[in-house]
């Protein structure tokens, strides 16, 4: 048992709990327009008690649904391929709540909960924080100007989930 304060929330007494996964193999999903990534690989998991919901949907990509309120950490480490063009930069980004469609130029920033650029390179994505229960977390690729092409090196593509207290 331990008491800890989240962001202003107050106090919280919380039993430590060990629910995790790391995924890798990214794509797109398949449906039209979907900005969500799926990962077709289950490196490992344990969700005793299960914390957090993972579906892999291969046609609007996967989700993560919060089963317990609490603290996460989300990271990643992904690689996605912009459409060319002048000013086209590819972004990856974490989102709560938001559709499989959303894209970084008309996504409302409190769905963000992280983003990176990812000029032809890896981009290192993390989120540390409170998440609450019901909260639908997605993890996407996104052109500014264009829509991404592919995702590069996808067994590169590595994404960790964690319910920590």
């Amino acid at each position: 048992m331990a008491t800890v304060t989240v962001g202003g929330l107050g106090l919280f007494n919380v039993t430590p709990t060990r629910s995790y996964g790391r995924y890798s193999n990214a794509s797109f999903g398949s449906n039209s327009g979907v900005t969500s990534l799926t990962f077709s690989t289950t490196d490992y998991s344990s969700s005793s008690p299960p914390a957090f919901t993972y579906s892999r949907n291969s046609s609007d990509g996967d989700t993560w649904t919060v089963n317990s309120s609490g603290l996460y950490i989300i990271s990643a480490n992904l690689l996605v391929n912009s459409s060319p063009g002048p000013g086209n930069i590819s972004y990856s980004f974490i989102s709560k709540n938001s559709s499989s469609t959303i894209s970084y130029v008309n996504i409302s920033s409190s769905s963000i909960l992280g983003i990176t650029s990812t000029p032809s390179l890896f981009g290192n994505l993390v989120y540390t924080g409170y998440l609450a229960s019901g909260d639908v977390i997605r993890i996407h690729g996104n052109g500014l100007t264009g829509s991404p092409t592919s995702i590069g090196s996808s067994s590169q593509n590595i994404l960790s989930f964690s319910f920590i207290y």
